[in-house]
């Protein structure tokens, strides 16, 4: 993973997509909990919008503002 403050950026979106499009929400929050429980917040509210993600991105998706929604959505 890109990010050098150490959020996991694929679960931070696989969490958001199950909760936005499945309806997952309870789960997803739940195990967004837990991402901020480990040894180090890998949670999306770790991102300090750094932009390192950005360009390493193959497919040009608008990681910070992807993550900033995770984190309203999710952090409870």
């Amino acid at each position: 993973m890109p990010c050098p403050h150490g959020v996991n950026i694929p679960q931070n979106f696989l969490l958001l997509n199950r909760a936005k499009f499945l309806g997952a929400v309870s789960y997803a929050r739940t195990r967004f909990a837990g991402l901020r429980r480990r040894s180090g917040d890998a949670s999306a509210l770790a991102c300090k919008r750094c932009g390192q993600c950005l360009p390493k991105c193959p497919n040009d998706v608008p990681i910070i503002s992807q993550l900033q929604e995770t984190a309203r959505l999710l952090a409870r």
